[in-house]
């Protein structure tokens, strides 16, 4: 995955695809297929990195361009492992 350029989330019954997010923290740009309601979907909106599709066609025509945004390095960082433990460790500071 560390030397892919793009991720290609095709499933048509998978809901929050965690694959997906590791995918765009190794710096893909990641290709989701939507298929109505997917959580998948509505990471890469949250994100503003990524585009769903329709059809395989339309995956081929964004890979073939070849035109690859930055990664968006700051939201991303609320879904690592030391932005999970912060929290968990404010809480605990409430109790």
């Amino acid at each position: 995955m560390a030397q892919s350029v793009y991720y290609l989330h095709l499933s048509t019954a998978e809901g929050f695809s965690i694959s997906t997010l590791e995918a765009i923290a190794l710096g893909m740009y990641p290709i989701v297929l939507a298929n109505g309601y997917d959580a998948t979907v509505e990471l890469i909106k949250s994100l503003e990195y990524g585009t769903a599709v329709s059809s395989l066609r339309e995956a081929a025509e964004i890979i073939e361009s070849g035109e690859v945004p930055e990664p968006p390095i700051a939201p991303l960082f609320r879904y690592h492992i030391k932005s999970a433990v912060d929290q968990y460790e404010e809480i605990l500071k409430e109790f």
